[in-house]
């Protein structure tokens, strides 16, 4: 059986809450990887993993991807 292309990958997606977002986080999730949405809003797919972060702000996007780095390296 073959791998996932994208197994073992981390991919994070700014908008991904929205219809197209959250699109490509599901199928970037498909493909193998880990994929997590940076988004001000919550996903409709409360399974959908899914940070608090305003891509505007170069505060919050650090704490986001320190986040993401931490928890999935």
């Amino acid at each position: 059986m073959n791998e996932p292309p994208l197994a073992g990958q981390v991919a994070v997606v700014t908008g991904g809450s929205g219809g197209i977002g959250s699109a490509i986080v599901l199928a970037l999730d498909q493909a193998g990887a880990y994929a997590v949405s940076l988004d001000r809003a919550a996903p409709f797919d409360k399974t959908m993993p899914w940070i608090n972060c305003d891509a505007r702000n170069d505060a919050s996007v650090a704490t986001a991807v320190a986040q993401v780095y931490r928890e999935r390296g």
